[in-house]
C-alpha cells in the first residue's frame, strides 16, 4: 500500500472514533418536571437615559476601489516560433 492510502485511512479511522466519542460522552440531561407554554405576548423596550458621540480621526493612506479591464497576454505555444519557421516553406503552394 501506498504512504497517501495508508495516511487517508488513518484519518478516516481517527475521525469516526472522534465522532463516536463526541456522540456517547454527552452527559446527562436534567429530569424536566414541569413546562409551561407561552401564551402571551409582552413588548420589551428601554429607555435610552446617555448617550456619547463617537468621533475616530484617521490619517494615512486610503483604499479606494474601481472598476477597470484587464487585459492577459497569453504566452506563445511556441516562444522561438520554430513551427512557422520550418513549416512556411512547405505550405507556400
Amino acid at each position: 500500500m501506498s504512504k497517501t492510502l495508508v495516511a487517508a485511512i488513518a484519518a478516516v479511522l481517527v475521525g469516526g472514533v472522534a465522532i463516536a466519542a463526541y456522540q456517547t460522552n454527552r452527559g446527562e440531561y436534567a429530569e424536566v418536571i414541569e413546562s409551561v407554554p407561552v401564551t402571551q405576548q409582552v413588548q420589551l423596550f428601554a429607555d435610552v437615559t446617555n448617550v456619547d458621540a463617537i468621533t475616530e480621526t484617521r490619517t494615512g493612506p486610503r483604499e479606494v476601489c474601481e472598476e477597470r479591464v484587464v487585459e492577459y497576454v497569453s504566452q506563445p505555444k511556441d516562444p522561438n516560433r520554430i513551427t512557422g519557421t520550418v513549416a512556411a516553406p512547405w505550405s507556400v503552394a
